[in-house]
């Protein structure tokens, strides 16, 4: 018998300061080949804008995947279903700070606390200090102790 880790599930919370503040996310993290898929997404060279629509649904796609549950609605206030078609109402700048929370959140150390999942298993949830999360691309240092 092996040594199987628990099920990580990052749990996004906007602070007052983000254009997303109020939003809360609650998604699983990618695997290293996803993650290396995503990196090579971003380095490919387009030559049409129909290249990049199909690169940035890929990206999309594979942050859709990994989203369990989130409370996002659009201005009328309809909830945006977690698939590529409610993907496509949501703002651009909106839609960035989303991913780029997502990939910050692979990569940093997050404080951790025990909570179980509506499905009764265990899961550990990590959240993030994301207060300082502003319309620009997140510092993708480590964060300080």
């Amino acid at each position: 018998m092996g040594f199987t880790p628990k099920s990580t599930v990052f749990k996004l919370v906007f602070e007052e300061d983000t254009p997303l503040h109020g939003l809360t996310v609650r998604a699983r993290p990618c695997t290293i080949g996803e993650w290396n898929d995503m990196l090579s997404w971003s380095d490919e060279k387009h030559s049409s804008s129909s290249e990049v629509r199909a690169a940035n649904d890929r990206v999309a796609s594979l942050f859709l995947e990994h989203v369990e549950s989130w409370d996002m609605e659009i201005p009328e206030g309809e909830p945006v279903p977690l698939t590529l078609e409610g993907w496509h109402k949501i703002d651009q700048n909106l839609a960035e700070l989303l991913i780029s929370a997502w990939q910050f959140a692979m990569m940093s150390i997050p404080k951790t606390s025990k909570s179980s999942s509506s499905g009764g298993d265990n899961l550990e949830e990590q959240q993030l200090d994301l207060e300082k999360l502003s319309e620009s691309l997140p510092s993708w240092s480590p964060p300080s102790s």
